[in-house]
Formats: structure tokens, C-alpha cells, sequence
């Protein structure tokens, strides 16, 4: 299992750190640079543009020689 060091969530979401914070963790927050996904079934939408964003926030990472021991933590939501 890897060991992790930093957590980082690929959102400016204030909610979303708000309930990080509340539930005790330290991260920091990147805003991730990823064109989302409109079409398709709402299950599918939301995990692959969870998974965009967490992407786009790793390969930043990785460009800034920054991303050891670092765990991405990203979200998508549909109302």
C-alpha cells in the first residue's frame, strides 16, 4: 500500500473543504483543469468527470515535480 503524505482536493469547492475540515483532515485544494462530460447516464458522468478532474490535477502535479506521496481526492455531483 502506498504511503501517502499529503492529501489534495481537486475542487475550490468551499462546501467540499468545509466538510473535509469538519470530518478532521489537512489538504490542500488544486482546481483542476478538465473539460467535463455532459451526455451520457448520470452514474457514468459523474465518475468519469471525477476522474478527469482527479487527472488534470495529477498531471499538474506531476509537471511541477510535486505530486510524490500525494493522494487526489476528486468530485462530481448532478442535481
Amino acid at each position: 500500500m502506498p504511503n501517502y503524505t499529503k492529501l489534495i482536493l481537486a475542487t475550490t469547492s468551499p462546501r467540499r473543504a468545509e466538510l473535509l475540515r469538519a470530518c478532521g483532515f489537512e489538504f490542500s485544494q488544486a482546481s483542476p483543469d478538465a473539460e467535463e462530460i455532459k451526455d451520457g447516464e448520470p452514474h457514468d458522468i459523474v465518475r468519469v468527470n471525477a476522474r478527469l478532474k482527479a487527472r488534470a490535477v495529477a498531471s499538474a502535479l506531476e509537471a511541477e515535480g510535486a505530486s510524490d506521496g500525494a493522494l487526489i481526492l476528486a468530485f462530481d455531483t448532478i442535481v
